[in-house]
This record gives C-alpha cells, structure tokens and sequence, in this order.
C-alpha cells in the first residue's frame, strides 16, 4: 500500500526477487519498517509526537509517530504499517505514556463571555470582520461540543446569558466614553467596575446552571451606589 509519506517498504522482512532464473535477496534491511507490518487501526488522536489508535481486541495504543505511516481507509479504520518496535509495544502491552494534557481550558461560561465580546469586535470594528468571524465560528464548536455532554440549558442559565451579553455592551461602551475623555473619567471607572461584577456573577450563574464549573470570585460589585442616571445594576 502507499501514503503520502511514500511506497511502503515490504512487510515481514526482507523480500527475494528473481534474477536468471534464481531468487537471489535484496538489499539488507535499510528501513525499521522493513520487519514491521501492517493492521488495520481506528486513529482517535494524531499529534505531532504520538497518536491515539483503538486496535479492537489489542486494545488502545499511544504510538510514536515516527513509528506508523498511514495508509487507505475504510470507514472509521485506517490500515497501518507499523515498525517492529510497535508491534513489541502492542503485542506486550507495552503502553506509551499519553501526551501532556492541557489542564486550564474556557468553561462555557467563559466561552459565551468572549462570543459576545467576539460579535461587538465583528460588527464595530469592521476591518477585522474577516477574523472575528474565524473565532466567532471556533467558540460555536467549542460550544457545542460541550453542550452535548450537558443537560438542556435551564431558564435560568439563558437569564445569565442575557445578561453576559448585556454587561459586556454596556462595559464597551462605558470604556469607549472614558477613552474619548472628559469630565465622567471617575464615574465611569466606578460604572465600569460595578457592571464587570454584574458580569461575572452571571457567568457564575450559567456555571452553576450546567453543573459547576470553575467561578469567578471577584464580584464586589458597587451596583448599588451608582447614581440613577447610569440605570439600576443590583439584580442579584
């Protein structure tokens, strides 16, 4: 079989080909992939050091990649051509170590807090539209994805998405008048200050809403000493 990485160099050793009438052996072994072989593979993981492959009744496997060449598929498996040393591994269950992983990833709902920040970008700042456009599509699949391991969302967290979405305008535009200048600096840091603290208590609301999650504790918010004109913010 062939892969994009080239021919395959033949399988179980060293191969013999006829000359004058004799069969006379090749090239000494030149290839870790010249005693290996080939099995048929479902690759759940391809990094750039080692992949993840499930081999039915042998079991799931972290292979080094440069060990494996990939070959045709058929459905979900892939046919493999493995080195004489990953097949010891599989045969001994002889298991590699999995890559590092990632510990501190976005909760939802710190997904949901940069999706609205993500759609103010797109819509105000135009020249980057392209972009925001990019992430705005990789925080949807993120969201998916964990939405599918969760419940269906509760009034209550769609309250506390609504909300996220409406602290975050507020603070854009807050932000905004502050950069122009002007004689509200000091009450617009304070606007600011107590609508962030809004803010985080309703990510801390859709986190709890899902099953908990990492929070966000810095919500010593001022709501209730903003003066009237800026709206009323203590609604928690």
């Amino acid at each position: 079989m062939n892969d994009q990485h080239g021919p395959d160099v033949p399988i179980g050793g060293p191969t013999h080909r006829l000359h004058g009438g004799e069969r006379e052996p090749t090239n000494p072994i030149k290839s870790p992939f010249d005693v290996g072989g080939d099995i048929w593979g479902e690759v759940r993981t391809k990094g750039s050091d080692v992949i993840e492959v499930s081999f039915g009744n042998l079991g799931i496997h972290w292979l080094r990649r440069e060990d494996v060449k990939f070959g045709d598929r058929k459905g979900d498996l892939t046919a493999l051509t493995l080195t004489r040393e990953a097949w010891r591994r599989i045969h001994q269950q002889d298991f590699l170590s999995p890559p590092p992983q990632r510990r501190y990833l976005p909760t939802l709902s710190d997904l949901v807090d940069r999706l609205t920040i993500v759609q103010q970008k797109m819509i105000f700042i135009s020249e980057r539209a392209d972009e925001y456009r990019a992430e705005r599509a990789d925080i949807l699949h993120d969201i998916d994805l964990i939405l599918k391991d969760h419940p269906p969302l509760t009034a209550r967290a769609i309250w506390a998405i609504t909300l996220i979405q409406l602290t975050n305008r507020c603070i854009w535009e807050s932000e905004s008048k502050a950069r122009a200048g002007g004689n509200e600096q000091d009450k617009l840091l304070k606007l600011t200050h107590s609508i962030n603290g809004q803010r985080n208590t309703a990510k801390n609301v859709l986190a709890e809403e899902i099953g908990g999650s990492r929070m966000d504790y810095k919500v010593d918010a001022l709501s209730a000493e903003l003066p009237p004109e800026y709206g009323h913010w203590d609604i928690f």
